[in-house]
């Protein structure tokens, strides 16, 4: 039993019961940079430690982080040492007891190849921090897959552009406007209409807000907002970004957008098409076949988009650009991008502000090779994304560079990238998969 203190030493203690106390706790001590609390912590949650503590304990930490928040010039140098800090506790930890079991197994002439096959932790600290995802930084591929060509300053000519609707409405903000109908017409309407002097097309993606899916714990990362209704004469929050955070703000708001940019009420040049997506089904402004892109069960316009760009495609036009702000969809493009036919181009414009640049998809994924193209899925995947752990110490940068030095796990990676691999593929790859995991820590291996 641990008995946790903070700023009190007396009074009944409670023990822990939940894991929302053992998450909390560990926030805040990451927080305040509590460096004492964190080498507790990292010997495991505090419910398997049986830990106990005093209300008021958890009140003096809990102030105590407000009070840190509300001066507001914390030190993300103080932060990262109190977290390496805590490592390293859990480090030397760890390696005290493997060594314990390990000579226990010795000296009880235990099977040391066995006591070797399994986990020692409630969780591989390889692959979490503190029990959960470790998060790396996915735009370090990013870096290196850029590095393959030459950068582009100039728009290129294009004939569509499908755009990722949510990373839209985070970036056009309300600057006045007083209702939803307002920030439609004043605000989204320009834009468009700006984007369809260069283009004869845009498709208009939007994600589905799906509840209990994988992308919703990913979302709840991200903070949280006030639910408010969206209706056209409803006003526009003062606060953008927290009013975007509520999933069911953001489905009522792109379900109105969507079906405003269809209909007649505002006028486009009618020479050219407007596609926009509404849940799972697709609506033209121009009647189209869209039995090939709706109804649709992807949930992410990361993935979603890629049919519009292939639809674009079928529709005659041969160059087609993205808008994004994600690296998942420059992965998923270069990817699939070979799947496409007759595509001539297609561009990236990607990134807001002084880091905005268009990336040369076809370029890239030329210069890489089919193969390496397609297997950049399952190694993206695999390296850590929203729902995979990145490996400790080892981001994007370290595991692009073994894949450079190791070329013979193109062809796993590419195999592993094709949605109809089965458990028994990866069971029979499973040697090159950690032949690839001991070279990023050790290349003399």
């Amino acid at each position: 039993m641990i008995v946790f203190f903070y700023g009190e030493s007396s009074g009944e203690l409670h023990k822990v019961a939940t894991f929302g106390i053992d998450s909390n706790v560990k926030k805040y001590a990451l927080e305040v940079q509590d460096t004492v609390l964190l080498a507790k912590l990292s010997a495991g949650d505090m419910i398997s430690q049986e830990a106990m503590y005093h209300k008021r304990c958890n009140s003096n930490l809990f102030n105590y982080k407000e009070r840190l928040q509300k001066i507001g010039d914390a030190k993300e140098d103080n932060q990262f040492h109190g977290i390496v800090l805590a490592e390293l506790v859990a480090y030397i930890e760890d390696s005290r007891m493997d060594t314990e079991l390990y000579v226990s197994c010795q000296v009880r002439n235990g099977d040391l190849v066995e006591f070797f096959r399994h986990e020692n932790q409630a969780y591989p600290p390889s692959l979490s921090q503190f029990g959960e995802l470790r998060h790396g930084s996915k735009s370090d591929l990013l870096v290196q897959l850029e590095r393959i060509t030459d950068s582009v300053n100039e728009a290129p000519t294009v004939d569509a552009l499908v755009i990722d609707g949510a990373a839209l409405i985070n970036m056009l903000k309300p600057r006045g406007s007083k209702t939803c109908e307002g920030y439609y017409k004043d605000i989204v309407v320009p834009y468009i209409r700006g984007q369809l002097l260069s283009v004869r097309r845009i498709d208009m993606v939007w994600d589905e807000y799906i509840q209990d899916s994988f992308k919703a714990s990913e979302r709840s990362r991200r903070g949280k907002g006030i639910r408010r209704r969206v209706l056209p004469d409803s006003k526009v929050p003062g606060n953008w970004e927290a009013f975007l955070r509520v999933d069911e703000n953001k489905k009522e708001l792109f379900a109105f957008i969507s079906e405003q940019l269809v209909s007649r009420d505002i006028v486009f040049d009618e020479e050219k098409q407007i596609v926009s997506t509404t849940g799972s089904n697709v609506n033209c402004r121009k009647e189209e076949d869209v039995s090939k892109i709706a109804p649709c069960t992807q949930e992410e316009a990361n993935t979603r988009m890629m049919l519009h760009v292939n639809a674009a495609v079928a529709d005659r036009h041969k160059c087609v650009m993205i808008r994004i702000v994600d690296t998942d969809v420059v992965v998923i493009a270069i990817s699939v991008l070979q799947k496409i036919e007759s595509i001539l181009e297609l561009w990236i414009a990607f990134g807001v502000g002084k880091n905005f640049r268009y990336l040369s998809i076809h370029d890239i994924a030329n210069a890489l090779g089919p193969e390496k193209s397609h297997g950049l899925l399952f190694f993206h995947a695999f390296t850590g994304c929203d729902q995979v752990s990145s490996f400790a110490n080892k981001g994007k940068k370290s595991a692009w560079n073994t894949w450079t030095s190791y070329e013979e796990i193109t062809g796993t990676f590419d195999l592993l990238s094709n949605e109809e691999s089965s458990s028994n593929v990866l069971f029979d790859h499973m040697g090159d998969i950690e032949h690839f995991v001991i070279l990023m820590y050790d290349k003399t291996s």
